[in-house]
This record gives structure tokens, sequence and C-alpha cells, in this order.
């Protein structure tokens, strides 16, 4: 359908179109009455980046800090993030918020009634049957019960009283007291096994983030029940936040722990320095050196001691490397090699206390995804392979250190070399003492590290410093989220427009009735010459003048569409002849047609004569108000000349039927008939005749052979594509020479306005 036919057909069928609007807005506000209302309820957490120790770690860590929720750096403890809401959602959260509330009962009836409003459960387990139970009012006020559905046998108790726990099989359950008031006549309950709820509750729940990038996790949930759906948020966010801290004190803990028995082993260390140094002192009675002594042989007791210590920690190391290298790892146990990190050179060092904090994160991680995930599983063996990965870092510093040990004792020895005769001279009491309170020093600054490590971790594990904190909790709206009434209705109603308009086209596209130019056009197979618009008619018609509309109305805008078929005809390089105005049926606006086009013809200068040849229903000489009688066809088989039946109408020749004959056929066949059609012919430049309709006889047809012209007449919405392809088969069989279509009641000529009047 072209779209400028959409308003046309809009107007003739407003009917089914809104009833296709009333319909679609009927349909989806009744469905939008009997779906129970879904209420959403949701809670948000942010979660804080591990701190993974080192520089850039610690950079990274500040820097997110610093920056304001929802804001971060591309990639800045993205895996994090996605790691706590894959633990939000896990089994090992949801399950245990979800048993308590028991989501596997569900509320059937009375509908759109909260089931925390009407009953209360008691207990229901995870194995608890499926099936459906109804309680039934009774006069008593008390409730039978029945089942249906169970794959089990489920015992039922006999009568069932509000504000009275009952049991059902494994299951137990209490009717409000607060329904008492008025008693619902039916309640429904449906049981699904715990399985299925958890794979649909896994399914419903929205854990994600709020933006790319974002720290901050929302729980989302929508539930008929608007009071289990805020527990079930705000149950998953506490759940979540206490295993957070769990694990964090859990690892706190540990380190303590760690950092308590290397305390512990130091101080006995340290001990026993102290120990031999007094006893040095006691047995040799020395209380400190002579200054003098001390400054001659100060430089080279500082090698000397410097050499020593390297070779007793290149020596322990050595051994220490040699032990750990030789033995295997137990079968999903930790390498030997984490027992270097304990050796004294390495408590202070830097870069293993990197490694030990990275070590004691990646078993954390380990450690939750052991909860989750199998040893097979792919997470779980990168992280394992990542321990094994920092253990084997640890060794290779090792013995890059125990290189670096060798390197500084061959330096030294280098440096002694000069110094032997010094040496020789140097009392070996003073330089025993010297190693040994060497020995004491060291063992002390170790023990003195370690005690600041330990005091700074018991801080840090009584501090609240959770990784998880609850920004916003799950609360009960004024509204459901599902379905909205508003909503429902301006889409219903949009929907419908679409509906009805989809249905117009449907039924308009489907028509047999020609509509269109396009139809008439395709079923003629010939051109639309004029479309003639309706003309409004704001008071009754007084007369029959007023129909020729270019008589008593020339500014009207179907004036001009018979002023344009009339110089249509004058302009095809011949006179317009004999020109027979037909239609297929009765009603089509053929008679109208034909007095407006003669008039326009006359009133362009045209000599004219409009011939009223339908014998069967003629109707000319009313239009024009002039008496029937005497009529061209008595003239005709008469005799009589032309100008004794004519009749003159401002210029227009009009030659009325008269008597109507019981043979209309034969009389337009015969000879006279013919005779007289030629000599209107040979006086007159046009010669308008209006024939009956084709569907009441074969009349149009006979006079088709006699025109030099057919003007086939078609009413818009009416006339059908059948009935006019019919008829210009019919002309073209009897050898008449259709020139076109002439549409009346015209939709794409009826917005036209009139023409504009000239000013006096």
């Amino acid at each position: 359908m072209d779209l400028r036919d959409l308003p046309r057909a809009l107007a003739r069928r407003w009917g089914l179109f809104f009833l296709i609007v009333l319909g679609v807005v009927a349909a989806v506000m009744g469905v939008t009455l009997l779906i129970p209302p879904v209420w959403e309820s949701e809670a948000s957490v942010r979660v804080r980046a591990r701190e993974q120790g080192g520089l850039g770690s610690g950079l990274l860590a500040g820097l997110e800090e610093a920056l304001p929720t929802g804001i971060s750096v591309p990639g800045l403890s993205d895996t994090d993030v996605q790691t706590e809401m894959g633990v939000l959602g896990s089994r090992l959260i949801v399950a245990a918020i979800a048993d308590p509330l028991s989501l596997q009962v569900e509320l059937v009836r009375p509908r759109r009634e909260f089931r925390t409003n009407v009953v209360e459960v008691l207990e229901v387990g995870v194995d608890a049957p499926r099936g459906v139970f109804s309680f039934r009012l009774q006069e008593d006020g008390s409730y039978r019960v029945s089942s249906r559905g169970t794959r089990t046998a489920v015992p039922l108790p006999d009568v069932v009283r509000v504000g009275e726990p009952f049991v059902l099989g494994p299951m137990s359950f209490r009717i409000l007291p607060a329904v008492s008031g008025d008693p619902p006549n039916e309640i429904r309950l449906r049981v699904r096994p715990f399985q299925r709820m958890m794979e649909d509750l896994r399914e419903d729940l929205k854990i994600e983030r709020e933006n790319a990038g974002s720290r901050l996790v929302t729980i989302r949930y929508r539930h008929t029940d608007p009071y289990l759906a805020r527990a079930l948020v705000n149950g998953i966010a506490d759940r979540f936040l206490q295993y957070s801290e769990t694990q964090n004190k859990s690892d706190s803990r540990r380190e303590v722990e760690i950092l308590t028995a290397q305390v512990a082993d130091q101080a006995d260390h340290l001990a026993t320095a102290e120990a031999r140094l007094q006893a040095y002192q006691e047995v040799e009675r020395i209380v400190a050196p002579d200054e003098q002594a001390v400054q001659q042989i100060r430089r080279i007791a500082e090698i000397q001691v410097a050499r020593d210590a390297l070779q007793v920690e290149r020596t322990a190391l050595a051994q220490l490397l040699a032990e750990v290298s030789g033995r295997e790892p137990p079968p999903g146990g930790d390498t030997p090699y984490r027992r270097l990190a304990a050796f004294p050179s390495f408590i202070t060092n830097p870069a293993v206390q990197e490694f030990l904090q990275a070590l004691t994160e990646l078993e954390t991680r380990r450690a939750e995804l052991g909860v989750l995930r199998t040893p097979e599983n792919a997470d779980f063996r990168m992280v394992d392979g990542r321990i094994r990965e920092i253990e084997e870092q640890l060794y290779a510093l090792a013995t890059d250190y125990l290189e670096g040990l060798d390197t500084q004792i061959a330096s030294a020895a280098v440096s002694l070399e000069g110094f032997g005769a010094d040496l020789e001279s140097i009392p070996e009491v003073e330089i025993e003492y010297a190693r040994r309170l060497r020995e004491r020093t060291l063992q002390s600054e170790v023990y003195l590290g370690l005690q600041a490590r330990l005091a700074q971790t018991r801080v840090q594990e009584e501090i609240d410093d959770a990784r998880v904190r609850i920004v916003d909790t799950g609360v009960i709206e004024d509204r459901p989220a599902f379905p909205r009434p508003a909503i429902s209705l301006a889409l219903s109603g949009i929907l419908g427009l679409m509906m009805g308009l989809f249905g117009v086209v449907a039924a308009e596209s489907g028509s047999p009735f020609a509509r269109s130019q396009r139809d008439a056009e395709e079923a003629v197979g010939a051109p639309v010459l004029a479309g003639i618009p309706r003309r409004r008619r704001r008071w009754a018609r007084s007369s029959a003048r007023v129909e020729i509309v270019t008589l008593s109305d020339p500014w009207h805008a179907a004036a001009e569409s018979y002023r344009g078929l009339a110089l249509f005809l004058r302009s095809r390089g011949s006179e317009p002849g004999i020109v027979l105005v037909a239609s297929p049926s009765e009603g089509d606006g053929r008679s109208t047609v034909a007095a407006n086009l003669a008039a326009a013809l006359a009133r362009q200068g045209v000599p004219t004569a409009l011939v009223d040849a339908d014998l069967r229903n003629a109707a000319l000489h009313s239009l024009f108000g002039i008496p029937h009688q005497p009529g061209w066809v008595r003239a005709a088989l008469d005799g009589t000349p032309a100008d004794a039946v004519v009749h003159e109408v401002e210029s227009l020749h009009l030659f009325p039927a008269g008597d109507i004959s019981t043979h209309p056929l034969e009389v337009l066949s015969s000879q006279r008939v013919t005779a007289f059609l030629d000599a209107l012919r040979s006086r007159y430049r046009a010669v308008v005749v209006d024939s009956p309709a084709m569907e009441t006889g074969h009349d149009a047809t006979a006079l088709a052979s006699l025109a030099d012209g057919v003007i086939l007449v078609a009413r818009s919405g009416r006339t059908r594509s059948e009935s006019l392809r019919w008829a210009a088969d019919e002309i073209r069989r009897a050898s008449g020479r259709i020139l076109g279509v002439v549409i009346t009641e015209d939709g794409r000529e009826r917005a036209r306005r009139n023409i504009r009047r000239p000013r006096a």
C-alpha cells in the first residue's frame, strides 16, 4: 500500500483499527493483572584489592585507594574483583542463605499475597519432597489438606488450625494468626526440589559491577515476596563479609605464628652468643681492649671479622642448600626451598620478604580454590604452579647469594695477605674478643628486626582492615519491579497502534476492491485519467442541479478534476467524438461523471452533446432538472430530427432518454440508433454518452463498438478489481477503445483544497 493511501484506509476501516487497538490493550493489561508482581531488592559491596607486596604493588594499591568509587585504572585489581564476584555467587555463599529462607517453598494461592504474611516455614530441609499442597477452609475455621504431584507418599495431617504448627512429612509449617481475621478459602504451597531451586536461583541472582573497572559490586534478586528478596541479598552480603574477614584473619594468624617461631629461635641464638662472650671475658678477665691496641688492629680486625662472618655465613648457607637440594617435596606439599626464607641473612632481605608475602597470598588463594574446586582445576593448578615458581626463585636467590659470599671471602683473603705480619703481632685474646662481640651484635640485630616485624603483624591483625565493606543494604520498594501497569499501558498502546495499522494494511492489501490508482490501472490496463474527490455537503440538497459541480461550484477541487479530464480529451490530437462513459456496477458515479465532463467541455467552448443512453435507469434529466420527455430514443426510432428532442443547459445540449423501452439492448443495437449517433458526431465535436451499468446487461458493450473511446468509472473502495477487469475485457472484446479510468471519491484527492477564487 502507498503511504499516501493510508489515511483513506484508516477512515474506511476505523472500526477495525480501534477494535485491534482496544483488543491489544485489553489483552496486555489482562496479562499484566494476571501475572504475579515481582519485587526487586539489591545490596552493594565494595571490594578492595589484595596487597601483593613490593614497591610496584604498594603504589598501585595506594593509587586504587585514592581513586573515588567507580573510577579505576584499567586492569587495576580487576582479577581480584572478578574473583570476589565468583565467590559471591558461589554455592558456598548462596546455599547457606537460601536454605534457611526455604526458597523452594512458593505460595501459589491466594494470589498477590506474600508467603511471609500467610505461612511461616519452620523447617524444610534440602531433601524436602516436591509437590503441591492445598489447604481448603472448613466451616469451623480449620483447613483440610490435600496434595498432588508428590513422587513419594507424604503423611498429611487430618486438620490444620491457624496459628498451630503442623507437619507435612519431613517439613513443618504454621499458618500465621494474621490471616484469621479474613482467612482465605484456599492456601496452596508448591515445594520444588532444593537442587532445582538452587539452579534457578543462581540464574536469577544478578551479581554485576556498576561499570567497567568499578570496585562496587551490586547484588540484585527478584521474587514474588519482597521480604524474601530483601533477606536473600542482605544475607548474601553479610555472609560474604564474614567469609572475607575469616580468610583475612586466618592469613594474619598464620603469619604471626611463623614470626613467633622465628623470634623464639633467634632469641636462643642471641642468648648463646651472649653467654659465650661473657664466659670468654670471665676466663680471660677482659673488661675492654686497650684503646691503643684497638686503634692499631682495628682495620685488620674488621677485615678478619668480616671474612670470618662471611665464611660462617657461607658455610651455613652451603650446608642448608645441600640439605634442601637433595630432598624431594612430598606429594601435594611444599618444596623444602621454603626453609631458605628462615636463614638469618634473608630475614631482613626485602626480596625474600616479597617472596614470603607472595607465597602467603598464593597459599590463601589456593585454600580458597580448594573449597570451591578440585586440584585438577586449571585455576588451582595455575596457583600451585605459581607457588612452585616462587620457591624456585627463592632457591636461585640463595644460590646467587652464595656465589656473592665466595667472591667477598676471596677478596677479604687477598686483603689479609698484605697484613700477615700485623696479624701475627695482634694478641689472640683481643681477636677472639672482637669475634665474639661481632657474633653477639649480629644476633641482636636479627632478633630486634624479627621483634619489630612481629609487632607490626600483630597490630595489623587487630586493626579492622576488611577487604570487603557493605555499602548499601536491600530494602523493600514501594512498588513491584514487574509488571508496571503504567508502563504496560503505554507499551500496550504503542503495540496496539502498530498492530492496528498492520491490520488495516493487511485488510486493505487483501481487499478485493480497487482503492487506489495502482489497483485501477492494474485491473484495466489503462491509465487513470482523473481522481474525483468526494464533495461534502453542508446542507441537504435542495435540487438535483447541485450534483453538477462544474456548473454549481466551479472553484471546487472536483470541478478542477473534471476540467482536467476535458482538457485531456481535447489534447489527444483529434476531436473527442463519441465518448462512452461506462462502469461495472450501479452506484459508481457514472452518470455524475458523464454530466460534469460534458458540462466542462461545453464551458471550454467545445460544442458538446450529452446523451442519456441508460434506458434501464435514466437519471440525467433529474440531475439537470429538465423533463424527461420528449426523449431521443423515440425520435431516433421515428426519424424525428434531433433538434426536436434537445434541451439546452448553459451551452450544453442534453438529450434525455425519454420512455424506457422494455428491450434496451435491441433498441441500442438498431441501425436507427447508430444513424442517430452518427448524426450527432457530425454535428458536435464531442458527444458524451451515459450508458447503463455493465452488470445489468450488454447495453454498454453494444454502445462501445459505436464510440470513439470509452471511459470506465470506478468508485474507490466499492468497485471490485475483478469487476473492473471483467468490464475492460468485455469492452475490448466488443472492439471498444478504452481511454482510461476515472476514480470517484478518490481518497488521494480528498485533501486538496478548493481553488482560490479570484478577487473581484
